[in-house]
């Protein structure tokens, strides 16, 4: 049963099952010279026999009807909660009949997650399944986890749609239609020629960072890790956050914030932070760069909006030491 907004939640899990297997093959040696370009002797074919299984899961819901809708007849929406796609493990009955062999082929095993609850969401980790070369006997099976790679993105409507698909709040509204300052006229076929200088000259502008724009927020985190060849050593990781904000403050002001910190170290390895502000027809940008080395550079620019190509540019770079 659902809850909230959601009337039913669907759980399917899809397991796929693939197996290879081919005979030992020979060919003779006449018939090999008789087609080689080089060399001699008999072509064998080694016999196949490995077994593969992947897993696919994916958890739906579907949204109530609409208020009053007694017969049906509206379309209900699903919506994707989470679906989790795991990479295959091999096994290979030949390789296994071998010395100081085993059959297993797969030194790690990966995890991808998706959802439509958080726009831009994507999820995926691996972990390391031995502790030594896969396929060896005398390798055990050990779990590591190696690497984690996610990230989302939050806007305006994020909050609100998901509050809307729990019930919790009204459904957002559709923003008014129209162009923003500061951004390109919406495309499509232009015959009045002040229009079509109009929308080449604002999407220039837009390029050099138009001041007004909507919140938007992309998180994106990474980890890596590695396994110690001996179990006395520590465990060698690294792990980063990259972050890229724009907001608007004001009607004028746009801000615009892209960092990366680096979590295992404690410290912010690069910073770049832009500032413009709309000033009739002019535009201002105030930039603050810093690089993962420790260079940085401020530079000051001031363009007019329809003629991008008259503007006055001060830079300042400092070295470090």
């Amino acid at each position: 049963p659902g809850f909230g907004g959601f009337e039913r939640i669907r759980h399917t899990v899809s397991p796929l099952i693939t197996w290879d297997w081919s005979p030992e093959t020979e060919v003779p040696e006449d018939y090999a010279n008789a087609f080689r370009t080089s060399g001699s002797g008999k072509v064998a074919s080694p016999a196949t026999n490995v077994l593969r299984i992947s897993l696919s899961q994916n958890f739906e819901a579907k949204k109530k009807r609409a208020p009053g809708d007694t017969l049906g007849t509206t379309q209900q929406q699903k919506i994707r909660l989470l679906s989790i796609n795991t990479s295959g493990i091999g096994y290979d009955f030949v390789r296994a009949k071998e010395d100081s062999l085993t059959g297993w082929m797969d030194a790690s095993i990966g995890n991808t997650l998706a959802s439509d609850l958080l726009p831009g969401f994507d999820f995926s980790m691996s972990h390391g399944l031995w502790d030594g070369p896969v396929g060896v006997q005398g390798t055990k099976f050990d779990l590591f986890l190696q690497s984690i790679n996610a990230g989302f993105m939050i806007d305006g409507s994020t909050i609100r749609g998901i509050g809307a698909l729990f019930g919790l709040s009204d459904r957002p509204t559709d923003p008014a239609t129209g162009p923003v300052p500061g951004q390109p006229l919406p495309s499509g076929p232009l015959t009045d020629p002040r229009q079509m200088m109009q929308q080449r000259t604002l999407a220039m502008s837009n390029q050099l960072s138009g001041a007004r724009r909507a919140f938007n927020m992309r998180v994106n985190y990474s980890l890596n890790r590695t396994r110690p060849a001996v179990d006395s050593l520590p465990v060698i990781s690294s792990s980063t956050l990259n972050l890229v904000t724009q907001l608007s403050p004001t009607r004028y002001w746009g801000i615009n914030w892209i960092t990366q910190y680096n979590i295992t170290t404690g410290k912010f390895e690069s910073n770049t932070l832009n500032l413009t502000r709309d000033l009739h027809d002019w535009r201002a940008g105030f930039n603050f760069v810093r690089n993962p080395n420790g260079n940085f550079a401020f530079y000051v620019s001031i363009h007019l909006i329809d003629l991008p190509d008259l503007k006055v540019d001060y830079n300042q770079r400092t070295t470090a030491r």
